[in-house]
């Protein structure tokens, strides 16, 4: 007979106290993408994080959808990830992101997959 021992770890719970800094504009990306994602993608979801760093703030912006639908031998996925840097001072802001989308088909005996991966710099 065997015995099995299983240990959990718990995840402890911290108070997180957001950059007064990076907050404001974290915020208001968040509410303006997450109305967008909502509009655009029928299963999407996003999520916004900001950091402070030495040279100013960077806010990072996640938007994934996906639509599965086997029985009509399709799949496709959406990814982007947006990057914005806000510098101190006067120096205009950085926008980089990149985009994924994958799709994939079933016509005939013929299996077609595209994936376009791409990187944009505003």
């Amino acid at each position: 007979m065997f015995k099995i021992t299983v240990k959990f770890l718990v995840l402890c719970c911290q108070s997180w106290t957001p950059d007064a800094t990076v907050e404001p504009w974290r915020s208001a990306v968040e509410s303006d993408l997450t109305t967008y994602a909502v509009g655009h993608y029928k299963n999407g979801v996003c999520s916004v994080f900001g950091k402070r760093h030495q040279g100013g703030s960077t806010v990072m912006a996640c938007i994934e959808d996906h639509q599965f639908q086997p029985n009509n031998y399709w799949n496709g996925r959406w990814r982007s990830q947006w990057c914005i840097t806000l510098p101190q001072g006067s120096a205009p802001a950085e926008l980089r992101g990149i985009l994924k989308v994958q799709v994939n088909s079933v016509v005939g005996d013929h299996m077609f997959s595209c994936v376009w991966m791409d990187t944009y710099a505003i």
